[in-house]
């Protein structure tokens, strides 16, 4: 049976898949939930968009053509701005034609096809004058500007600088985001210049000195990790749009968890170490890492945190309640590794916690006065060859404090 947390229609599983919060109807808050943007190609479930009808984008776009720079103050809709827009190339008529076919719920491919059109019509600056001036009358919209400006008229620098603003493209290209990146983030549907706010108030990039370096390293097509961070910077954007503090945290988080993955990996994985399981998602849940080397054979976990108590690793390391010896959960271990990590070498086990941050060492410190060396395991096989098979032995704990 499939779950569906939020009721959307989306089964909790897909919607890790595309990047949607499983625990919230409309990830983006924009009022619109996440299954109607996603099953509408003109949306994005995880960008806060603005919803109109098509009748409303007919209209819009008929009044921008007729009224143009006149009732810019008065209409700040995108769709106003392409009406505008297309008046330098198109007659009024053809515009207006354009506009019926909208009213007579053909779809948007029409606008986008005269779109296309326009570097063969005429000079393409005229519609960077025109964005410049729209920009400037709407300044709440220049990402929603920006982004239909770049997606459908010219995916170029110049027409990103004419939305957001020179200066702007020159303050993240002097924060070490090439051009060609900041436009792609753009048509991606991505405000870089807002997600880059949003790091440097929560003080982000003052965390870890390499984490600048990290997000720059890691930016797949306009989106952070897509494979291994399911709340990706769309939705940081969105829920710090909406107010939403505890989700914003959440999703800040997650995005540090993978930078401590990712330098945990680079620490840890040298010459002659084989990865048995390789870093995932961030909350998918299991070890971090698997490792195997000549004499040892590791489970890795990785925080990235302020604070850490000896209960936070119970799918680990747990108290016998009887005895109240700490042991290892060769359970949780066995079920995301499989019975063959105990079973198919006779290497020393070790538990690798992986500690980043600020407070790594003093964390570090509080857990060794706790924890002891070793922890005992007794793990039952549910593998075929060995079912039922009892495999005993020792785990080392082995704390590792960095702060990169």
């Amino acid at each position: 049976m499939k779950t569906h947390s939020d009721w959307d229609y989306l089964s909790d599983s897909f919607e890790l898949s595309i990047g949607t919060d499983p625990l919230v109807e409309d990830t983006d808050f924009d009022g619109v939930d996440d299954w109607s943007e996603w099953d509408n190609p003109d949306f994005d479930p995880l960008v806060y968009e603005m919803h109109y009808s098509y009748f409303e984008i007919g209209r819009e776009l008929v009044l921008g053509a007729f009224c143009g720079e006149w009732l810019a103050d008065e209409h700040d809709s995108v769709y106003y701005m392409a009406g505008w827009m297309l008046s330098g190339f198109y007659g009024l008529g053809d515009i207006r034609d354009i506009g019926a076919s909208i009213y007579r719920l053909d779809g948007l491919g029409i606008l986008f096809n005269a779109f296309s059109l326009l570097p063969f019509l005429g000079d393409v600056k005229k519609v960077s004058a025109t964005v410049t001036k729209f920009a400037a009358k709407n300044p709440h919209m220049i990402f929603s500007i920006a982004v239909f400006s770049v997606k459908h008229v010219d995916d170029s620098i110049g027409m990103v600088k004419s939305a957001i603003g020179k200066d702007t493209v020159e303050y993240l290209v002097k924060k070490g985001y090439s051009e060609d990146i900041i436009v792609v983030f753009y048509k991606k549907g991505l405000d870089l210049a807002k997600f880059d706010e949003i790091l440097t108030n929560h003080k982000i990039y003052e965390s870890s000195p390499e984490f600048a370096l990290f997000l720059k390293t890691q930016i797949k097509g306009g989106e952070i990790l897509s494979k291994r961070v399911t709340f990706d910077a769309k939705k940081i954007i969105a829920a710090e749009k909406a107010g939403d503090t505890r989700r914003l945290s959440g999703y800040l988080a997650n995005i540090k968890g993978a930078y401590a993955e990712d330098l945990a990996k680079r620490d840890l994985v040298t010459d002659g170490i084989d990865v048995i399981k390789d870093i995932s998602h961030v909350n998918a849940g299991g070890p971090d890492m698997a490792l195997r080397s000549a004499h040892f054979d590791d489970v890795v976990e990785t925080k990235f945190v302020q604070s850490l108590t000896v209960s936070k690793l119970k799918n680990y390391v747990i108290r016998n309640d009887i005895t109240g010896e700490y042991v290892l959960n060769a359970k949780y271990i066995g079920m995301h590794l499989g019975g063959e990590f105990f079973t198919n070498s006779q290497n020393q086990k070790r538990f690798v916690l992986y500690l980043n941050g600020p407070q790594s060492a003093d964390i570090m410190k509080n857990l060794k006065q706790k924890l002891p060396e070793r922890v005992p395991f007794k793990y039952t096989s549910t593998d075929p060859k060995t079912q039922g098979q009892i495999f005993e032995g020792t785990f080392e704990i082995v704390i590792k404090a960095v702060n990169k």
